[in-house]
């Protein structure tokens, strides 16, 4: 329990972070990852293209008000508008929910940690510069990048886009976080949401609140995964962010088919990136 509470604060970390004047904040069209803001809230979080004509991906959690909205009022699943939410600097007249993901159930019985996403749709007035999705999986080992807009460490501060490179993890058991645990309830816990089969990607890869939402890149630059939260380990005055994502080959296999064979198709378009 105090495990799933402590990683359940660390992933509404993500999206619960204060804009800064966000809405005003100069974005371009040229830069893939975006800022997602809760205009209500001034909370943000990280979205990126995957097709130039205004496919993105981000964590559904990032959105939470906006599905909660679309539940309350009994809307489809292919009618969620997002009028609440703007991204700020695209220059787009709308944006809705076209597919998302069972987030954070914390239980196998529905959904693990990988159903941490949603895709989205905009209305773009150009084309935009977008990152290719990569279907193949990845292995223990690898070397990936997170991408997104971390927390300001000044109040005032703009966002600013950042990155950080980490190893994956074979499993949960390599992370700091588990070795740290005391019971063997609190580590089988951790093993079994942080499952590697059920499509979670675990890494050392330091993951700020903010970056919530962005891509996980692999050595070629293509995008392997979407950023949904982090666990945190402390000792002492040292903090260790750990990384946790769900696999793009998962979400990709999980969408309806023709999306799924669209949005790969459209993001081949956008070739790979080394931000």
């Amino acid at each position: 329990m105090v495990a799933r509470l402590l990683t359940f604060l660390s992933f509404l970390l993500g999206a619960i972070v204060p804009s800064h004047s966000l809405v005003s904040h100069e974005a371009s069209n040229s830069l893939s990852p975006l800022l997602l803001v809760d205009l209500k809230s001034g909370s943000y979080c990280t979205a990126f293209p995957v097709s130039s004509d205004g496919y993105l991906m981000t964590a559904a959690h990032c959105l939470k008000r906006c599905l909660k909205e679309a539940t309350d009022h009994g809307t489809a699943d292919s009618e969620l508008p997002c009028s609440g939410y703007a991204l700020p600097g695209l220059k787009t007249s709308w944006i809705k929910i076209v597919a998302k993901g069972l987030a954070m159930t914390g239980t196998k019985k529905v959904e693990t940690r990988f159903g941490d996403y949603a895709i989205l749709k905009v209305e773009a007035a150009e084309p935009l510069s977008c990152l290719a999705l990569s279907a193949d999986p990845v292995s223990a080992g690898d070397t990936l990048k997170v991408v997104g807009y971390p927390l300001p460490k000044k109040a005032g501060e703009r966002p600013v886009l950042g990155s950080n490179i980490g190893t994956l993890y074979g499993d949960a058991s390599e992370s700091h976080y588990y070795r740290t645990r005391k019971t063997t309830r609190e580590r089988k816990e951790i093993l079994d949401l942080y499952d590697s089969k059920d499509g979670v990607l675990y890494s050392s890869a330091h993951h700020s609140a903010g970056q919530s939402g962005g891509p996980v890149l692999d050595k070629s630059g293509r995008v392997v995964g979407v950023v949904s939260g982090f666990t945190v380990t402390r000792a002492g005055r040292i903090v260790v962010h750990e990384m946790v994502a769900g696999s793009t080959a998962k979400i990709l296999a999980s969408l309806p088919a023709s999306l799924s064979n669209e949005l790969v198709k459209k993001s081949r378009d956008c070739g790979a990136t080394r931000l």
